[in-house]
């Protein structure tokens, strides 16, 4: 009968091992720009952490001697070194530090519960498996009813099919492991079967180059150092499902997959998008390579650097090694490379090791699969910055040392708090550095709600209660940029639909606005977004800007344009500025000077071309003229007819592209 003990720590496992499932269901609704999820996320994680340090501590924490576990904490630990010379504390705080911060915190709960992991481990990796199913039908449901492209919760198909391969790889590994001499379920292996066929359905689907063929990389990892410990039936039982799946999205696309790789005969022509790109990231590089321009920041750095031809959103440079070099500098491409490289070490332990059971020799080669295939696949895209991958990918490496360790005679850190502490002494800083980080979180998502409800405010025509509920998500959040741009702007519209307003108040309105941008620029120097706002303040209150304000005007948008030549609200309206001036070859060049660039598909783009299409028609350039038109139809027909295809005097108050949130925390 199991004793009192053992019952608790039976629960306080389950506790443990239900925030981080909690953890990654919110990771996955994270679209990107609702810092509040994110928060959500990290809170849960940090439960979990010292939910485990709460537990565990008091009777001594035992920490494997690997590099693996070496490399993870120095890996973690620049990570917070780089923001003491990030110029923008906000994004490289919330954005760069804690949202990279989700892979070493799932390693790190599932090494300090290694050792009692017999509930947590079973529970996660079954949670995972069905969460990867779920992803998996919502993805057919929206291919095959909705005639949708299949992506479930993701913003990106192939991020969405770089997660089912995560999920998809160990699945077979634990496939092939209830296939081993001695296992005598038929159940089981039946079951992860039709799991395993569906998650490479769910992948091929996408038809995504890359995922299907790192996807293979891993079926090929898998079978290499399976092949002399299983039954062959089961090899070919997991070789034959992934054809059954490629032939169905073959003849579900007619025949579209197979002809979706062709292209690869020309590599320069199927990944010319991203040439592009990574050249010009090399090129951003060069300009930082020891220290790193700064974590999450690479969209505002970016911006400058990007070739006109470059269609994508901007935000990856899908590339993660040579983006996360860009951001953390050398040292820290380094250290994430030795996390890697001392996974392949610890799982090239196991192969070597004769004392382990062929059970424990399969798990470990499936989920090496799965982290290898994610580890090639970031060669060319970005799942090391997709939140529940970077979770589910932190558990698995602690499952992979867990194997990997269990049988040899790796050594173990002891730390013994009770030599220091007592008990309650010790869970008392526990809960105290946790309120630390827990408050931050909840700073971020009550500011996000205010932030949100101020907006809505606005809208409604209540700019008092808006500007109440604005102050207090500044107050909140006091590092970050967005609320006193928010604020600023909302006295600009303020300022314009009330000209009865007296002198004082006017004057009042308009400085208040002023030194709310000059905070934003303190806070963030590199968003384009401020210097518009200011632009627009100028120009729409010219006696109070002073007798330069048209000089002040224009370098206010020169300034938003410098940070990011396509960021067109800003050309749009420097163009009808510089129209109402009545200099209209000026005003041709300043949104001529933009139309080259390719932008991803946003409806809110259209304005800007219907008008340089107008004033290329007006200066004798129809062949010009037309081609953006054709544009502004391929626009239409793929997001259907709305008022945005017609230019405004001034844009809304608060409008997404001018007070949104930042570029550095947008998802493709």
């Amino acid at each position: 009968m199991p004793s009192l003990v053992s019952l608790r720590d039976h629960w306080r496992e389950r506790l443990v091992s239900l925030a981080v499932a909690a953890a990654c269901v919110a990771a996955l609704f994270f679209n990107g720009t609702n810092l509040g999820v994110l928060s959500l996320t990290l809170a849960l994680l940090t439960v979990a952490l010292w939910g485990v340090l709460w537990w565990r501590g008091p009777t001594g924490l035992h920490v494997p001697k690997t590099g693996l576990i070496v490399a993870m904490l120095l890996y973690w630990t620049w990570l917070a070194i780089t923001l003491i010379w990030n110029p923008v504390a906000y994004i490289g705080t919330t954005v760069g530090f804690w949202w990279q911060s989700l892979l070493p915190m799932g390693f790190i709960i599932m090494v300090l519960m290694a050792e009692r992991a017999r509930i947590a481990w079973p529970y996660l990796s079954a949670f995972t498996l069905l969460a990867g199913l779920g992803l998996g039908l919502h993805g057919g449901y929206q291919m095959f009813v909705l005639n949708q492209p299949p992506r479930s919760l993701f913003l990106d198909a192939n991020m969405y099919a770089a997660m089912l391969n995560l999920i998809a790889l160990p699945t077979a590994g634990y496939l092939l492991l209830r296939c081993l001499p001695g296992k005598t379920s038929r159940t089981l292996p039946t079951v992860l079967g039709a799991a395993f066929f569906l998650l490479v359905c769910g992948v091929m689907i996408t038809r995504s180059r890359g995922s299907i063929l790192t996807l293979f990389f891993g079926l090929g990892l898998l079978v290499a150092c399976t092949y002399r410990h299983v039954p062959r039936r089961a090899l070919a039982a997991v070789l034959a499902l992934v054809f059954l799946a490629y032939a169905g999205a073959e003849l579900g696309s007619q025949g579209g997959l197979t002809a979706r790789f062709g292209t690869l005969s020309d590599p320069a022509a199927a990944g010319s998008e991203r040439w592009l790109i990574w050249r010009q990231s090399w090129e951003l590089l060069r300009q930082s390579p020891w220290w790193g321009a700064g974590v999450g920041l690479y969209p505002l750095v970016w911006a400058r650097y990007r070739h006109p031809d470059d269609g994508s959103a901007g935000y990856f440079a899908h590339n993660d090694y040579l983006q996360l070099w860009i951001e953390a500098g050398l040292p820290g491409l380094v250290l994430f490379l030795a996390v890697l490289a001392s996974a392949a070490w610890l799982f090239a332990h196991t192969l070597r090791n004769r004392n382990l059971p062929a059970a424990d020799r399969v798990e470990a080669a499936g989920l090496f699969a799965g982290l290898a295939a994610i580890a090639m696949h970031a060669l060319i895209e970005f799942p090391f910055y997709i939140p529940p991958i970077l979770i589910v990918y932190g558990l698995m490496l602690a499952r992979l040392q867990s194997l990997a360790t269990s049988h040899g005679h790796v050594k173990s850190w002891v730390i013994r708090p009770a030599q220091y502490f007592s008990r309650g002494g010790f869970r008392t800083i526990v809960a105290a550095t946790a309120l630390l980080p827990l408050a931050y979180f909840a700073s971020i998502v009550l500011s996000d709600l205010d932030m949100q409800r101020g907006v809505e405010l606005a809208a409604q025509g209540h700019p008092d209660a808006a500007d109440e509920v604005l102050a207090r998500a500044m107050r909140l959040r006091p590092n970050s940029d967005s609320v006193p741009i928010a604020r600023a702007d909302l006295r600009r519209h303020v300022l314009g639909q009330n000209p009865a307003l007296d002198a004082q108040q006017k004057a009042k309105l308009f400085e208040d606005a002023d030194q709310l941008l000059a905070r934003a620029e303190r806070l963030n120097p590199l968003r384009p977004v401020t210097f518009l706002v200011r632009a627009e303040l100028y120009r729409l209150n010219p006696g109070l800007a002073g007798t330069q304000w048209r000089d002040k005007v224009e370098r206010s948008y020169r300034a938003a344009l410098e940070r990011n030549p396509r960021f067109y609200p800003a050309r749009y309206l420097y163009g009808r500025f510089v129209l109402g001036l009545g200099d209209v070859p000026r005003a041709r060049r300043i949104l001529d000077e933009g139309a080259s660039y390719g932008y991803a598909e946003d409806e809110g783009v259209a304005p800007y071309l219907l008008l340089t299409a107008e004033l290329r028609e007006r200066t004798g350039d129809v062949r010009g003229a037309e081609a953006l038109r054709k544009r502004l139809a391929a626009y239409l027909a793929h997001r259907g007819d709305s008022d945005t295809f017609r230019p405004k005097a001034q844009p809304p108050l608060l409008m997404p592209d001018f007070t949104g949130t930042s570029p550095a925390i947008k998802s493709r």
